[in-house]
């Protein structure tokens, strides 16, 4: 029956007729349209370049408003609403410094993931949601681990209360599978993934384009990704077979790079 319904509504919906039972839905009400934008390109393109994934003229004047957050005027933080904090390619030769740790944990990663805490205040008493992602439970430790040891150390005491308040629920670090469904205003994703493995190995269950989707479509107001740049870069290269599960993240890190061309995403590496 599954089989049935499966094939009953993939025919509707590339019909076009006006009574068919299923439709795509294009319009989206919940994201800023600059991650809207990045995450349809990436994972709803349609045949001409671009995305099914519209922002209509009403989400657009939502987020024409102030954010429910701050960021200092001094910060390093940049204020566009995608941030990519990149960190060096460590494992780029294999049984390079960095590789011991395993593949689940990046320690450079978690304290990056502090610094850009430390940026991220509160505005006024507006409620806000903030959230940190990343695949795997030992990335999740240590990351909570290092925010412990910030917080213990008189850093990042606005976190611990309204409106972050980041000792509540799983706000200190959720899986994607834990996260699928919900959403919040800042959104903090820690890749993980560093290596010197062949590419279709290298990047583990993050070759399905599902689990990337949910990563990066949880934000409304910012998105953060923590990870390195020229390593995700790299997966893909002209002998890429389009049918390579993991293919979809050569197209994703073109329009990463197209959106930073645009002053859409801003690509920084904190060093303070």
């Amino acid at each position: 029956m599954v089989k049935l319904f499966e094939t009953i509504f993939t025919r509707s919906a590339s019909g076009s007729a006006e009574d068919s039972p299923a439709a795509i839905l294009t319009d989206q009400h919940r994201m800023h349209p600059h991650i809207a934008e990045l995450v349809g390109r990436v994972f709803y393109p349609d045949e001409e370049g671009g995305t099914l994934l519209h922002s209509p003229p009403e989400t657009h004047d939502r987020f024409k408003g102030p954010t429910p957050f701050t960021i200092p005027s001094t910060s390093w933080l940049p204020e566009q609403r995608v941030v990519w904090c990149d960190v060096p390619w460590e494992r780029k030769e294999e049984f390079a410094e960095g590789e011991v740790e395993g593949l689940f944990v990046s320690r450079p990663e978690a304290e990056l993931v502090v610094k850009v805490l430390e940026q991220i205040r509160p505005h006024g008493e507006e409620p806000c949601d903030l959230q940190i992602l990343s695949p795997y439970n030992g990335q999740l430790e240590a990351i909570r681990t290092a925010i412990e040891r910030a917080y213990a150390s008189g850093r990042l005491p606005h976190m611990f209360k309204p409106p972050f308040d980041l000792g509540h629920g799983k706000r200190m670090g959720a899986t994607v599978d834990e996260f699928q469904g919900s959403e919040a205003d800042v959104v903090i994703v820690s890749l993980v993934r560093n290596n010197a493995l062949v590419p279709w190995k290298s990047v583990g269950f993050l070759k399905e384009k599902n689990r990337m989707n949910v990563l990066l479509s949880r934000a409304k107001q910012k998105l953060v990704i923590v990870g390195s740049w020229d390593f995700f870069a790299s997966r893909c290269n002209a002998t890429t077979s389009e049918y390579d599960e993991h293919a979809y993240i050569g197209r994703m890190m073109k329009e990463m790079a197209s959106a930073e061309k645009a002053r859409i995403l801003s690509r920084v590496r904190a060093t303070k």
